[in-house]
């Protein structure tokens, strides 16, 4: 009970922060200053072999997570643990549909400059970055659950944090979103994430 209170505590916080960003967002308009360019208005820390590996990732990071996702949901149904196979469902609608409506709330322009990658829409959330953590987080919740080796575990939520990192930053440095776009959907993802745990867990009780 405490650890789940804990659990309910970091959540809480992590609302806290990516709401407070929301405002400050808000509060400083749909085009901040952008330092990190050049006169011409290209970044001017951008190296050639890492922009060649951050496009490549942006072309494939959304088919695999969606993968991943559907992966879970396999996994969930082959085990019957049907209360997390709903539960992972509204976890993922919800956070895309949170995603589009603080889109629309914000309105955030992108950041000026060149973006190597195509981008439409609003900047502020990142929806790929919360898609990542969101997959991410719920496999290292069901390898928590379900994995017998600690191992295992341990794997799985180091390389659930480093996607989550990696994904972020390659999108900062393809100048498709700003660090805080970033930084909010990090938090949306853990808050959501949170919420599972510091409730009735959604593994085991079915089967």
């Amino acid at each position: 009970m405490n650890l789940r209170r804990g659990w309910a505590w970091v959540g809480a916080l992590a609302s806290l922060a990516w709401v407070l960003l929301a405002v400050h967002v808000l509060a400083e308009g749909p085009t901040p200053e952008w330092p990190h360019q050049t006169p011409s208005g290209a970044p001017s820390w951008r190296l050639p072999p890492l922009t060649r590996a951050m496009v490549v990732l942006d072309q494939i990071i959304v088919p695999i997570a969606g993968a991943s996702l559907l992966a879970l949901f396999a996994f969930h149904a082959a085990t019957r643990q049907w209360r997390a196979t709903r539960a992972l469902l509204v976890f993922a609608v919800g956070g895309t549909f949170l995603s589009q409506a603080l889109k629309v709330l914000v309105a955030r322009s992108r950041p000026p400059g060149v973006a190597l990658v195509e981008v439409s829409g609003y900047s502020f959330p990142s929806a790929q970055v919360l898609l990542v953590t969101l997959v991410a987080g719920w496999a290292t919740l069901a390898a928590r659950a379900n994995a017998q080796s600690m191992s295992t575990r341990l794997l799985v939520g180091a390389s659930a944090a480093a996607a989550m990192l990696v994904v972020g930053f390659s999108r900062v440095y393809l100048g498709a979103h700003y660090p805080s776009d970033v930084a909010a959907s990090i938090l949306i993802g853990i808050s959501c994430l949170c919420v599972c745990i510091s409730g009735r867990s959604p593994f085991h009780e079915d089967r």
